[in-house]
């Protein structure tokens, strides 16, 4: 909901205040941000049914896609947050969908992968995969034992390409040789590292993609509630 409630602060393709106010003197009634039920599985289900024309994020054909494939409301795991909203955003990113990132987190989502015992505490929340800049910095830290400063550091040259070959080598290093003190074999260590330095230049901020998730929610039940009002003011 703070991120609902933030949107008022915000600058984003839709007046809140006005949205609100011509719903009042056509309906008479006032609503708020925090009236809404963020887990409405009507809206959920206009998201996967591809109802997203005009949707901000969503009404691309790569959206439309990968929310169809996401279960329905009657079977295992289904689209129902905010948060899958923000994935679906976070794998949709032209750099994402360069490296395929939206069928691996599609696959390990809807298969309900087992989740690696060194990564699981960061990843879960995306079911194993990669996909949020806030993630990688994370696992740098509590994997690297990284500080928070150095690991922010490290990502951004990971992510723009600025390491010399020796400098990516000697992080690298620092990265897995916390392996033997951690109990944790070798090559999880590696495959880990190859994610986050190979993914570095394309992921999305967290905090972005669920301020815009929250976007396309309010604009889904505008659209879905209020038809007239949604197509007069978009």
């Amino acid at each position: 909901m703070d991120n609902l409630l933030q949107l008022e602060k915000t600058t984003s393709p839709i007046n809140l205040k006005q949205c609100f106010n011509l719903i009042e003197a056509r309906h008479g009634k006032r609503y708020t941000l925090n009236q809404l039920n963020l887990f409405d599985p009507v809206l959920f289900e206009l998201f996967r049914s591809g109802e997203t024309d005009l949707i901000p994020g969503f009404s691309t054909d790569e959206a439309k896609t990968i929310l169809s494939k996401l279960p329905g409301p009657n079977e295992k795991n289904p689209l129902n947050s905010i948060f899958d909203l923000a994935c679906v955003l976070g794998v949709t990113s032209p750099g994402a969908l360069r490296i395929c990132l939206e069928k691996e987190w599609l696959d390990f989502r809807n298969r309900s992968m087992t989740l690696s015992r060194v990564s699981e505490n960061i990843l879960r929340e995306t079911n194993g995969s990669l996909i949020f800049k806030e993630q990688a910095i994370d696992l740098l830290i509590d994997i690297g034992d990284f500080e928070k400063e150095q690991a922010e550091t490290v990502f951004f040259a990971l992510g723009k390409k600025t390491f010399s070959h020796e400098q990516q080598l000697h992080t690298q290093f620092q990265f897995v040789s916390t392996g033997d003190e951690k109990d944790v074999p070798l090559h999880e260590l590696d495959e880990l590292w190859m994610r986050i330095s190979g993914r570095a230049h394309v992921l999305m901020e967290k905090t972005i993609a669920l301020r815009s998730a929250h976007i396309a929610f309010f604009c889904m039940w505008m659209k879905c509630y209020f038809p007239k009002e949604w197509k007069d003011l978009s």
